[in-house]
């Protein structure tokens, strides 16, 4: 790709005008949200002042909804995964391929810090299932049915989809460069490797674009309707990608047992259990050898987004004696959506090296001084996109308990009470208890 001198020598100087987030990643302003989310804090002028300036509204939206679910303001949660949800329909759903393609091609000259953050598939299917969840704790089934639905369907069209649309993002992207197609291949089959030999290393992922704990949570929502059929078809579609998970197995024994009509008085109580913070993102580097792209370069380097593991809270929590068991690896299910979307990160960011070395090289055959300016350009751009939902769980667990109209006490996993619940013997409920951090937990829970 060759970029003229004057081309160029504008984009050094936007070094100097100052393009945010461009020069800055977005590490310190999700590491402000990260600290506000762990302590529990429930102000949410800052997040709130983000999307007032048009600031990556959808992620945005998403960290206020989980901070406001987190403080049990289920109607301000709500309220700012509606405005998420609006922009997926609007801005990622509903754009035209060629206005996407054309926002791509604009972020090869700089990094992918330039694009409006347009969230994961496994985000948007999550804004459906806590907007469900949230209508469920408010009592309205009516517009939890709707959230779940949507939820469900868009897991659906993802699988048909989404697969398809990345391979076409990077056919557009490669269409539009000029590079040397064989330095491309190259780079981006040196960055795939280090990939594979380390972050993919004995991965085993989900199916494209699922996310267990919805289609669990689902079935539990229309099993507490009495839409039996629904959650045994939903339970069917959970077992199918945890065959030997004991909570699915039972729960779904427990579906066919009431629509033969046995079991229908009896009363129980699930605990669904948010463990931890699920994988974020990182950036690490890559210095590519020099001869895969040219001998005259002073700056060649990649920087990309890679995942790092965050900790659990409790690993589990004791119920009644009984450990919750995982029904949903959310670490599993962000890196199954980070592997798919790697291919078209790395080839924008191999394109983009290979266009900034060109061009610093053709300058500083004409000006060495244009061409150390260009330098400090390049490296001072070589920023990797950070942004990601922070705040989600690392794994969401379950249990199932009789209603035995007593307390129940609820432990860590080290044996140490937390708390009881206590749920009326004629009732069934759902327990929602959230724990990023060992230090502190959120329980509410639904009666039905």
């Amino acid at each position: 790709m060759r970029i003229s001198l004057v081309g160029a020598s504008t984009l050094c100087v936007l070094l100097f005008s100052g393009c945010g987030a461009v020069f800055t990643g977005y590490k310190g302003e999700l590491g402000k949200y990260d600290t506000s989310y762990t302590k529990s804090e429930c102000q949410d002028k800052f997040v709130d002042e983000k999307i007032k300036s048009g600031d990556d509204i959808i992620l945005w939206s998403e960290l206020g909804g989980s901070l406001k679910r987190k403080c049990k303001d289920y109607k301000t949660s709500n309220t700012y995964f509606d405005k998420a949800e609006l922009h997926y329909k609007t801005d990622v759903d509903l754009e035209n391929f060629g206005a996407k393609g054309a926002k791509v091609v604009g972020a090869t000259l700089t990094n992918d810090n330039a694009l409006p953050y347009e969230g994961n598939v496994f985000e948007a299917i999550m804004v459906n299932t806590y907007k469900g969840m949230n209508f469920m704790t408010l009592g309205d089934n009516k517009n939890a049915r709707v959230e779940f639905n949507r939820a469900l369907d868009r897991q659906r069209r993802a699988k048909n989809k989404f697969s398809k649309e990345i391979k076409k993002k990077i056919k557009k992207i490669k269409k539009k460069s000029k590079s040397s197609g064989a330095n491309n291949k190259k780079s981006e089959d040196f960055v795939m490797q280090k990939y594979s030999e380390g972050l993919f290393r004995d991965f085993k992922a989900y199916p494209d674009f699922v996310n267990p704990f919805t289609t669990y949570m689902s079935a539990l929502f229309f099993m507490s309707t009495k839409d039996y059929i629904k959650s045994r078809d939903l339970l069917k579609e959970s077992i199918a990608m945890d065959p030997k998970n004991k909570v699915l197995k039972e729960d779904f024994k427990l579906v066919n047992r009431k629509l033969r009509r046995r079991d229908r008085n009896a009363k129980y109580i699930w605990f669904i259990y948010e463990n931890g913070k699920t994988l974020k993102k990182k950036e690490f580097r890559i210095d590519l050898p020099i001869f895969l792209i040219s001998s005259r370069v002073l700056y060649t380097g990649i920087a990309l987004p890679t995942l790092e593991e965050q900790n659990s809270s409790y690993n589990f929590l004791n119920i009644n004696g009984k450990p919750t068991k995982v029904i949903s690896d959310m670490d599993r299910v962000v890196k199954t959506e980070f592997k798919i979307k790697m291919p078209m990160v790395v080839t924008r960011a191999v394109i983009r090296t290979i266009a900034k070395t060109v061009a610093q090289a053709e300058i500083s055959d004409r000006n060495v001084y244009a061409g150390i300016a260009m330098g400090i350009f390049n490296a001072v751009t070589n920023k990797a996109d950070v942004r990601s939902w922070v705040s989600l769980p690392k794994n969401f667990q379950a249990l199932r308990v009789k209603n035995k109209g007593k307390e129940n006490v609820i432990k860590d996993d080290k044996g140490e009470v937390l708390t009881s619940v206590f749920v009326p013997k004629n009732k069934n409920a759902i327990v929602f208890i959230s724990s990023s951090t060992n230090s502190f937990f959120v329980l509410d829970k639904i009666l039905f």
